[in-house]
């Protein structure tokens, strides 16, 4: 079984709200997405679906964390991925204020 992690740290030059409702907001995530719509109502437990713009699901997971303005976990798995996962691969954005800048780790 493999446990890989991988960290990657960026810097932004915005405000935590302002990165919260880019990382929550589907106006937002076609973005950054490759055009995906990134659509949940972020409460633990709830379903997160990524749609393309014909409007068929892509990706989907399921929220872990959501801490408004600090953390957010959810799993994420491609639709089309046929593999047998022990564990689902999961995505965690933990923001923090660094002066005029976020920091955001994936």
């Amino acid at each position: 079984m493999n446990n890989s992690t991988f960290v990657y740290a960026t810097y932004i030059r915005t405000t935590p709200e302002k990165l919260w409702k880019a990382l929550t907001s589907s106006e937002f995530t076609k973005q950054y997405w490759f055009g995906k719509e990134l659509q949940s109502d972020w409460e633990e437990g709830s379903a997160v679906t990524f749609l393309d713009k014909n409007r068929e699901i892509t990706d989907q997971g399921i929220v872990i964390k959501s801490n408004p303005y600090h953390l957010l976990s959810y799993t994420l798995k491609c639709v089309q991925d046929a593999t047998e996962y022990q564990v689902m691969p999961k995505v965690t954005f933990e923001l923090k204020q660094m002066g005029v800048e976020c920091e955001i780790n994936t």
